[in-house]
């Protein structure tokens, strides 16, 4: 997004400020982070303004922990500030969508699109899985198999540059800032539990191993409203690469156009 990667870490990512319908909010993922976004935008449409979110924790001395209701409310503020009236469309992807939906029911929001989110209530993995805690933290990049507990910040810098990530752009501090949140964040999943919504939705389920039922079962009874469901043969860290975003971006595209006519 930004040649200067702290510049890429304020707490909006404006990637389109023209258009003249309902503005398109996207929320972090867990790690707080908001670059996974860019490889959607040019496949949204064009009329429509985009933003993203962030985590302000990332830039901060300290990350404390904080409940989704309590950044819901951080981000809702935040969306008013850029988007003083009037309808706005919500996208998140996994704990980005838990937070969506939070967000929705305070908000004027034209339409809600989760993307294999959960309503939470998931078990708190704390410290016992260092490999799905980082793979959280730094955008779905497998750990190295010899970590069994949370590397420090400069060999995480290391194998983030022999992995090309553009995540090795940050310094060490935005690094251990990155697993702090998406530590912070299953946290707070663990002890969230939805509300109703009736915002008209679309939900993306991902691939799901066999045996799995898709995550929008977890959403019955929760959505009031209309509950449309896309189905990408894509897992749920691929959601947003290259080969998906078109795709989604498709079925993003047809929703909003629907919710917005």
């Amino acid at each position: 997004y930004s040649a200067s990667p702290r510049d890429g870490l304020r707490r909006v990512l404006s990637y389109r400020t023209t258009g003249s319908r309902a503005p398109i909010v996207m929320l972090p993922a867990a790690n707080g982070l908001g670059w996974c976004w860019s490889g959607l935008i040019s496949h949204l449409p064009e009329d429509h303004p985009a933003h993203v979110l962030q985590d302000a924790r990332l830039m901060s001395e300290q990350v404390p922990p904080r409940s989704v209701a309590e950044l819901a409310a951080e981000y809702r503020d935040l969306i008013r500030e850029i988007v003083p009236s009037g309808p706005v469309i919500l996208v998140g992807w996994s704990f980005g969508g838990t937070l969506a939906q939070r967000i929705a029911a305070s908000l004027d929001t034209a339409a809600l699109v989760l993307l294999d989110s959960h309503p939470g209530g998931l078990p708190d993995p704390g410290e016992t899985d260092v490999a799905e805690l980082l793979a959280t933290a730094l955008d779905g990049l497998e750990a190295a198999e010899h970590w069994r507990t949370v590397p420090p910040p400069a060999e995480l810098a290391e194998h983030l540059r022999r992995a090309g990530s553009p995540l090795a752009s940050l310094d060490e501090q935005v690094l251990g800032n990155l697993v702090a949140v998406a530590r912070e964040n299953r946290r707070a999943m663990a002890a969230h539990r939805a509300g109703p919504s009736s915002v008209p939705t679309l939900f993306v389920d991902a691939k799901q191993p066999d045996g799995h039922v898709p995550a929008s079962d977890w959403w019955r009874g929760i959505a009031t409203g209309s509950f449309e469901t896309h189905q990408v043969r894509f897992g749920h860290l691929d959601l947003l690469h290259s080969d998906a975003v078109p795709e989604i971006g498709a079925a993003i595209t047809r929703k909003i156009t629907y919710a917005t006519a």
